[in-house]
C-alpha cells in the first residue's frame, strides 16, 4: 500500500477546500503537488488559476508522463468550460494519448473516461463505441476503486 500525502488524501475524500489549504501552505511544492493544485483549482471552478498552474507544469522539461497527461486534462477542462469545444476535444485526445504513453492505468482510465464523456456530448454515443471499449479495458487494468466508480 502506498502512503498518501495529507493533500492527496483530502482530495480522494472530496475535501477540496481542505486539500487546497494544505497545498497553499506548502513552502516548496513538488511537481505532483503542483499538478494536484491545478486539478483542485479546476474542480473549484477557478479555471484561470488552474490553467496557469497546469500550463506552468507543462513548461517543465523532463516531466513524468502521468503529470503531463493530468495537466493536459486540466487544460482541456478549461477550454471546455469556456465553450471552446473543438480545442478541448483535441486536448482531451492528447491527454488520453499521453496517459497511454505513461502506462499509468489510473490516469489512463480517467483521461479516456473524460474523452468518452465529451465525445458523447459532442457526437453521440454510437460514434464513441470504440472509445467505450478502451475505457472498459482501462478501468479493468486499474485497481483503484474510485476509477471503478467513475466509470
Amino acid at each position: 500500500m502506498t502512503t498518501q500525502t495529507p493533500a492527496a488524501l483530502a482530495f480522494r475524500e472530496g475535501r477540496l477546500l481542505d486539500c487546497q489549504a494544505i497545498l497553499t501552505g506548502l513552502p516548496n511544492p513538488s511537481t505532483a503537488e503542483t499538478v494536484l493544485t491545478a486539478e483542485v483549482l479546476a474542480l473549484l471552478g477557478r479555471m484561470d488559476e488552474a490553467e496557469t498552474a497546469a500550463g506552468g507544469v507543462l513548461q517543465t522539461r523532463g516531466m513524468a508522463g502521468p503529470f503531463e497527461a493530468r495537466c493536459t486534462s486540466v487544460l482541456a477542462d478549461c477550454h471546455w468550460y469556456r465553450g471552446e469545444r473543438d480545442a478541448a476535444l483535441e486536448l482531451y485526445q492528447l491527454a488520453a494519448s499521453r496517459s497511454d504513453a505513461a502506462k499509468d492505468a489510473s490516469v489512463a482510465c480517467r483521461a479516456h473516461t473524460q474523452l468518452l464523456e465529451r465525445t458523447c456530448d459532442r457526437t453521440g454515443y454510437d460514434s464513441s463505441l470504440p472509445l467505450a471499449s478502451i475505457v472498459r479495458r482501462a478501468v479493468t487494468r486499474s485497481g483503484d476503486p474510485q476509477d471503478h466508480s467513475l466509470v
